[in-house]
């Protein structure tokens, strides 16, 4: 029977190890499921025509993304499944749903030509995940690379909430979305 201590293997005087029980690794990557969820919901939320919600489900998204790190580190159970699976909910909540929303709210009036905007962002922010993966072990942990993912996304949630609020015709969400893209090429470049 296994008790879940180990000793280091080739030494005789080594102390035993006490790996975390398999259920604690849950933990993370329930905040990790919650926040895909949440940008589920915006893409949902956005096709039934509910932009606040939409924007809602982003920044819930935003919260749960910021918690599954941190909660993995006080629970000393990161691994690097947590780090694919948070990875791949980033582009779904902060990637996907974002672009989804966008496209709905306002570009699907452009034809091709709104899909194709759609797209790029989508495409740009699963190279800029895709670039994290692959220098996670190359660049320095105490210095963060580009822009977050998530700082962008919610910048879209957030354009979504003021310009719903405040301007209802298209051409001046059109102008918004523009001036937000023109923001976050800055923030990548």
């Amino acid at each position: 029977m296994h008790d879940g201590i180990d000793a280091l293997e080739g030494d005789d005087d080594a102390v035993p190890l006490k790996r975390p029980r398999k259920g604690i690794y849950v933990l993370p990557n329930l905040f990790t499921l919650a926040a895909l969820f949440g940008g589920f919901y915006g893409m949902v939320m956005a096709v039934n025509g509910q932009f606040i919600n939409a924007a809602i489900g982003i920044f819930c998204a935003m919260v749960l993304d910021s918690l599954d790190g941190r909660v993995a580190r006080m629970t000393n159970t990161q691994s690097a499944f947590g780090e694919q699976m948070d990875s791949l909910s980033d582009m779904v909540s902060f990637g996907a749903a974002p672009a989804l929303i966008a496209y709905v709210w306002t570009l699907q009036h452009l034809g091709r030509w709104g899909w194709f905007a759609a797209f790029v962002y989508c495409s740009c922010a699963a190279l800029r995940l895709a670039r994290f993966n692959v220098n996670t072990h190359v660049v320095d942990k105490r210095f963060f690379s580009g822009s977050a993912i998530t700082g962008c996304g919610c910048s879209g949630g957030g354009l979504y909430l003021v310009v719903y609020r405040f301007a209802y015709r298209p051409l001046q969400r059109g102008l918004a979305h523009v001036l937000l893209g023109l923001v976050r090429g800055f923030e990548y470049g």
